[in-house]
């Protein structure tokens, strides 16, 4: 009860601290500045008049608009504000919750603060980020209910919440693609994952319970707002691609030659990959593989010169990448930690 309570009060310091930073940052007239700024506002207008994807600015899945819609409804012109506040301190709760569950460690200092320096600069510089936070949050549940829930219906809650949450923004698709294939490949026994088909057979109802709420949403919201498929899936398919030669190359000169808005990223990156030969894990694994694939795509996608911007290249699209970093991170200065104390004992 007392671990509840310590969790609860760091929660309710951490929405405070986001409501005083919010205001001093954004001083008198902050909800109506936000709401001005918010470029998912038009969005949720259309979605009210059930127009949703009839104009292009909305090219985001009904998740994410629901979730911000239902947040306008509970606070009126102050739901960008609370919004953001609220699911701020839920990610950090989910957070905190996965570095002591693997950790067993319940001094949080180093995941608040790397959140605090990490993340806040871009909820601060940035009004595109809403959509990478609902993803977020989606992706942070789904990961805790697929590395501690027991029940039956995991696989069908894990895929719920995955589905949700790529919806909400494709660019998480990166990062849970390859957390997935990172922990089958850890809790799969080898023999089983050279026999695919003993494979299948073997897992075919927890099969169904994954495939089940990806196809069941699908046809649900293209039902309730026509081309939304059009819109979220085909609109990316549809972008001008360079070769995949090519797109390597521009993110490895991206990414070697740094400005300062874009340094902590890169130095982000040099920890993920230390953290491979050293000490792994499968958040810094998924980050630093993660965020290496998303670049590519997007090199591919998008001109090099739009994509590494030095005021885009650490942005909006990168919070569920660091997000994990931040739970990565911790883990390992908690294991190096622990060396250094075993080391001295002896």
């Amino acid at each position: 009860m007392k671990g509840v309570k310590k969790h609860l009060f760091v929660l309710l310091l951490l929405v405070v601290f986001f409501l005083v930073l919010f205001k001093v940052i954004y001083g008198p007239g902050t909800a109506s500045k936000m709401d001005n700024l918010f470029r998912f506002h038009n969005c949720l207008e259309l979605l009210e008049d059930n127009k949703l994807y009839s104009q292009y600015a909305c090219w985001h899945g009904p998740p994410m608009y629901y979730t911000y819609y239902l947040f306008k409804i509970i606070f009126g012109k102050y739901f960008a504000l609370w919004s953001t506040v609220i699911l701020s301190a839920l990610i950090v709760f989910m957070i905190l919750y996965l570095v002591w569950k693997e950790t067993n460690n319940k001094k949080f200092i180093i995941p608040i603060l790397l959140y605090l320096a990490l993340v806040i600069p871009l909820i601060a510089d940035f009004f595109s980020f809403a959509a990478e936070l609902v993803a977020s949050l989606y992706m942070l549940a789904g990961i805790v209910l697929l590395m501690y829930w027991k029940a039956k219906a995991k696989p069908f809650f894990v895929s719920l919440l995955f589905i949700l949450s790529v919806l909400s923004s494709i660019v998480v698709l990166a990062p849970i693609g390859i957390f997935l294939i990172t922990y089958f490949y850890k809790t799969i026994e080898k023999p089983q994952i050279k026999n695919a088909l003993t494979l299948i057979k073997t897992n075919l109802v927890q099969i169904v319970l994954i495939l089940l709420p990806i196809i069941v949403l699908h046809i649900l919201f293209e039902l309730i707002h026509p081309r939304f498929i059009r819109f979220v899936w085909l609109g990316f398919a549809a972008a001008k691609a360079t070769n995949l030669f090519n797109a390597v190359i521009q993110t490895v000169v991206a990414f070697s030659t740094p400005n300062l808005v874009q340094l902590p990223l890169t130095a982000m990156i040099v920890i993920a990959l230390y953290s491979l030969f050293k000490a792994r894990n499968i958040y810094l694994t998924t980050f630093f593989f993660g965020i290496l694939a998303f670049t590519i795509i997007n090199v591919r996608a998008f001109p090099a010169s739009e994509l590494f911007d030095p005021y885009l290249i650490y942005s909006n699209k990168f919070v569920p990448f660091i997000l994990l970093f931040i739970i990565g991170f911790s883990i390992l200065a908690n294991k190096i930690n622990l060396d250094i104390k075993k080391h001295e004992q002896v």
